[in-house]
């Protein structure tokens, strides 16, 4: 949780997941003194899984340090 300019606050988290196509996800918010509540869906598209992302990543990765080492940078 962290302050906000106007006596207001904003909370992050973070959760893990590898969607699939599938998936819906929500989001839940109510605010305590009014009852407001805002509801906030995600449907993922084209998702990746997340092994092959980062096998990816690396890939590229290793490829420019190759790379800059034979270039010689």
């Amino acid at each position: 949780v962290s302050a906000v300019d106007g006596l207001t606050f904003q909370a992050f988290s973070y959760l893990n997941v590898t969607p699939a196509p599938s998936d819906l996800f929500s989001c839940i918010v109510t605010h305590e003194i009014d009852g407001y509540t805002a509801i906030a869906f995600w449907v993922p598209q084209n998702a990746l899984p997340s092994d092959l992302l980062e096998n990816v990543l690396c890939g590229v990765a290793f490829g420019l340090g190759v790379l800059g080492i034979i270039v010689g940078l």
